[in-house]
């Protein structure tokens, strides 16, 4: 409880990880995120099974900063309470899903927000946020650098040329 009460003092904090703590309790959440959310760029609630749509209406209102926010197996948060939070917080880059089994296509194809990167849910896959380049396209392409030593020019490629 004493952890809790430290957190209520902070105030210019700008990242905070909740992540399983168990004698975190929503309205606690709501209450914090209602004082010091505006400043918040980050947070993490995964596994925090208290979480509702308390705590979603708090970020809505007051996380307008947030740009990632990792949900991952908080079950009691619904479609519509994770499509205001991502409506509502226009600068949210990512949104973390793992475990969220009560998400559906609902939530996915009805929010407005394009940059938001769901990340997690089943039906999307695990790496799609990441961006693999396309080996097909040829080799990853290098400035030419010469570097002559002991008499011999070495391209970049490693190769010798004869000087």
């Amino acid at each position: 409880m004493l952890i809790l009460l430290a957190l209520l003092k902070l105030e210019n904090l700008e990242v905070l990880s909740l992540a399983g703590i168990r004698t975190v309790c929503d309205e606690f959440v709501s209450e914090f995120i209602s004082v010091h959310g505006c400043q918040m760029k980050e947070l993490v609630l995964a596994d925090f099974m208290w979480v509702s749509n308390h705590t979603a209406l708090s970020l809505a209102r007051n996380c307008r900063n947030l740009w990632s926010l990792d949900l991952s197996w908080c079950r009691n948060l619904t479609n519509e309470a994770l499509g205001l939070i991502v409506d509502s917080c226009s600068l949210l880059e990512v949104v973390k899903l793992f475990g969220s089994t009560q998400v559906t296509n609902v939530f996915v194809d009805g929010h407005p927000n394009p940059q938001v990167k769901l990340i997690g849910l089943k039906m999307s896959p695990l790496l799609k946020h990441i961006d693999v380049p396309d080996f097909l396209l040829g080799p990853l392409r290098y400035s030419s650098t010469l570097l002559e030593v002991d008499g011999w020019t070495w391209h970049s490629s490693g190769l010798p040329l004869n000087t």
